[in-house]
């Protein structure tokens, strides 16, 4: 029988553009994908549990909450701490997750328009990829994407991580500017059995930019576990 994948995105990404990786995913295991703020779904057996960058941190919860139920774990671009902190040095400042919530309830095109080049980077993105974009995260409603935001600020997972024992691979774009790569390394490292990869001249949207190649790495994790 074919592994059931759960695959949540990231902040400001519907679960629909997960589907190219679906797709990859689909020639070795059977991919269904839950928005980020979907509760999942009650499952007759067991599942591997998949995030993306906030959708990773909701990985992170559920496997804490109930780690019999997930027999592994696949995190792409996210961390167990997304603000930075005396104690780590490789998140984001909390001011600038503050003064991005104040101007999306003002003006939220423009902060969509620099978050999903910054997501993009170092590719590029043309202005009809990019307003396409900006459109499906609008829809999501600026009250879902600022209670998205308010989970990334007050989310720190690390002590309760320590010693976790589900098995992990951890999967980071080596140039990502939204979560910088050393945080999915500290990640990693906070597991007993967990398995790192970086990609080389990749950023944040790994899953969309490299999905044939990150499928390659989840394929040899789901035969490992």
């Amino acid at each position: 029988m074919r592994p059931l994948v759960l695959m949540m995105a990231g902040w400001a990404h519907p679960a629909e553009a997960l589907q190219p990786l679906a797709a990859a995913l689909a020639e070795f295991a059977t991919p269904r994908l839950v928005a980020a703020d979907e509760a999942l779904p009650q499952l007759a057996g067991p599942a591997f549990l998949f995030g993306w960058s906030l959708g990773g941190l909701r990985a992170l919860q559920a496997a804490l909450q109930s780690p019999d139920r997930w027999p592994g774990l696949i995190l792409v671009g996210t961390t167990a701490r997304f603000c930075a902190a005396p104690d780590f040095l490789h998140g984001v400042d909390a001011a600038r997750l503050r003064a991005m919530k104040a101007a999306l309830r003002k003006a939220p095109e423009p902060v969509l328009r620099q978050f999903f080049d910054d997501v993009a980077a170092p590719a590029g993105l043309t202005p009809a990829e990019r307003d396409e974009k900006v459109h499906a995260a609008l829809a999501q409603g600026v009250d879902q994407l600022v209670a998205g935001l308010d989970a990334l600020q007050a989310t720190d997972l690390r002590a309760r991580l320590a010693g976790h024992t589900t098995p992990a691979l951890v999967v980071h774009g080596r140039a990502d500017r939204v979560i910088p790569c050393a945080a999915g390394e500290e990640l990693a490292g906070r597991f007993v059995f967990s398995r790192f990869a970086g990609f080389d001249g990749v950023g944040h949207d790994l899953p969309l930019r490299a999905p044939e190649q990150l499928a390659a790495e989840i394929k040899f994790f789901l035969e490992t576990f």
